[in-house]
């Protein structure tokens, strides 16, 4: 059972330590991206409208309780 459970911890572990790569690869300029990749508006765009969206239920679904 304490196998697992370090298992468990080191995966969990892990995924933070990849999220903590991939930032401070970003803000080094290993990975460029900004305003001007192509599309990057209408991604904005549609993430905006996605959790306007999500506001909306939540919202409603308080309003009926």
């Amino acid at each position: 059972m304490k196998k697992i459970r370090d298992i468990n911890i080191l995966m969990s572990l892990s995924v933070y330590v990849c999220a903590i790569g991939l930032v401070v690869i970003t803000q080094t300029e290993g990975i460029s991206y900004g305003y001007e990749i192509k599309g990057f508006e209408k991604t904005l765009e549609s993430i905006i409208n996605f959790s306007a969206i999500i506001i909306g239920f939540y919202t409603a679904m308080y309003g009926v309780l």
